[in-house]
């Protein structure tokens, strides 16, 4: 007996709701993975770092995040703290505006998902991981730092 905008109405309220699940359960995912600090990272460096190495499956973004930054127009990574030369093969850099973008689209490129926060979730996004944080493909290799490679360390919190 209901009209076509009533079943619309309670479609799309039973989608939101389904995705909100969806997306607790995501979180919590991510935040076991990188409790156990190797299938997970935490933060703009440590994630950029691991889309740099292809390692990122799932690429969870807050809405709210606005990054600027560089890539290098060289070797690739992709770097928040804007250095005029690349920190891995110390070719000059190229200004990106949009640095969240850029890291969506990349992940896609690498055949990894997106997926953006919005409401509550994107807020503790925020909070806990800077608004960016991935599941990765792999365990976070157990190397230090060296010049001019990763920072794979990083990706351990």
């Amino acid at each position: 007996d209901a009209s076509p905008t009533e079943l619309l109405a309670r479609t799309l309220d039973t989608d939101r709701r389904i995705e909100r699940g969806d997306e607790t359960r995501l979180f919590d995912e991510l935040m076991r993975a990188s409790t156990s600090k190797d299938s997970g990272a935490l933060g703009i460096t440590a994630t950029l770092d691991a889309l740099w190495m292809g390692d990122v499956q799932t690429l969870i973004v807050a809405d709210a995040l606005r990054l600027s930054g560089v890539e290098c127009s060289n070797c690739g990574p992709l770097d928040a703290s804007s250095p005029s030369r690349c920190p891995a093969c110390q070719s000059l850099t190229r200004e990106t505006h949009d640095l969240v973008h850029r890291a969506m689209a990349r992940t896609r490129e690498q055949g990894g998902r997106v997926e953006v926060f919005h409401g509550d979730l994107g807020r503790r996004l925020m909070q806990n991981a800077k608004g960016l944080a991935a599941l990765l493909r792999f365990k976070a290799p157990l190397v230090e730092t060296h010049v001019g490679g990763p920072r794979a360390e990083s990706w351990r919190h």
